[in-house]
């Protein structure tokens, strides 16, 4: 009997150690503070490319012992998911694993005034999981072009800068899908209607739009730039706007090419973006405008006037004029500035 009770007594004291050993394993492996360091949160972001290897390599600078939850992650059969997620300050292994399994977070997307779909591709790039390349391939997707009646002239109208909340790792699909909903949600039934007076499509209003903010990136003179233009198309007078033959220019140059004076000569290129060989206005937009250009359009300045000129004494802004006269008045002011300044071209 007292041999019996010692193995009894033998037993019960490996349970309590084996106890021990397990309320170790819980408080210290799955329980314990696991993070080293000091900001409130950290992000981990996953590619759809990456393994468990890869996650545990961008969870190694952030964890006190890897090795706990690389043993925890196991138990707990956790199985890898592409997206941005939070490790805050003192998470334990069981909840960083459960905030890689549930806790995907949306990133705030960000663009504004681009100068090409292809500038617009490398700005998301930077921001989401998806290379520069791809993105562009995707917008300009020609079965994509095809269903929307657009073209690769056209489809910079659609992309309208702002702050859109999407997942880090979407598709670029779903990307372009998403950026099309939002374009097709703007022309709202009020703004139809201003398209309707106009007689403008939606397009025109984008084309025109990014012909403004060539001219000007002082918004609080948009919309009576706006009215310079609508008041010549309604004249069937041609825009002769600069920055569609720069456009034209840089479209045909094999080399990257920046002109800051537009010269007699230029205003001769063979090119339907040029707006002083033909009416009416270019086949596209000539770049990616801010929303606030577009409404400029929309809510044009009703006036007389039919020129502009940029005005040396408050630089960013023009002169407007109703007649030639003023206005070559105010066309020889700026070049003689410009003369002065050296700028030939």
């Amino acid at each position: 009997m007292k041999n019996r009770s010692k193995v009894l007594v033998a037993v019960a004291l490996l349970g309590l150690v084996i106890l021990g050993v397990f309320a170790y394993f819980i408080s210290n492996i799955i329980l314990a503070d696991n993070t080293t360091f000091d900001e409130d949160v950290k992000y981990v972001y996953i590619r759809k490319t990456d393994d468990f290897t890869a996650v545990v390599k961008k969870l190694e600078p952030l964890l006190d012992n890897i090795d706990y939850f690389q043993l925890v992650a196991d138990k707990k059969k956790y199985q890898v998911k592409s997206g941005k997620y939070p490790i805050e300050k003192g998470m334990n292994n069981n909840e960083v694993i459960n905030s890689l399994r549930s806790r995907n977070t949306p990133v705030r997307l960000q663009f504004s005034y681009e100068k090409s779909i292809s500038s617009l591709s490398q700005t998301l790039s930077k921001q989401i999981a998806i290379d520069a390349e791809s993105i562009y391939k995707t917008l300009t997707d020609s079965t994509f072009l095809e269903k929307n009646d657009l073209n690769r002239k056209t489809v910079s109208a659609i992309f309208l800068p702002n702050t859109y909340e999407i997942y880090w790792d979407i598709t670029a699909e779903d990307l372009r899908d998403r950026l099309y909903r939002e374009y097709d949600n703007f022309w709202n039934a009020d703004r139809e209607k201003k398209l309707e007076n106009l007689e403008f499509s939606k397009i025109d209003a984008s084309t025109l739009a990014s012909i403004v903010r060539k001219e000007t990136s002082q918004l609080e003179e948009a919309d009576r730039i706006a009215g310079v233009y609508i008041n010549r198309l309604e004249k069937g007078i041609p825009l002769q706007a600069d920055p569609t033959v720069i456009f034209a220019m840089q479209r045909q140059s094999e080399e990257p090419l920046e002109i800051k004076r537009v010269l007699t000569e230029d205003l001769k290129i063979d090119s339907p973006y040029n707006t002083y060989q033909n009416r009416g206005l270019p086949p596209g937009p000539i770049c990616i405008p801010e929303i606030s250009y577009i409404k400029a359009v929309l809510n044009y300045e009703q006036h007389d006037y039919y020129y502009f000129a940029a005005d040396p004494e408050d630089p960013g802004f023009h002169n407007f004029a109703k007649t030639l006269r003023q206005h070559n008045r105010n066309a020889r002011k700026y070049r003689r500035w410009m003369n002065e300044q050296k700028v030939y071209r």
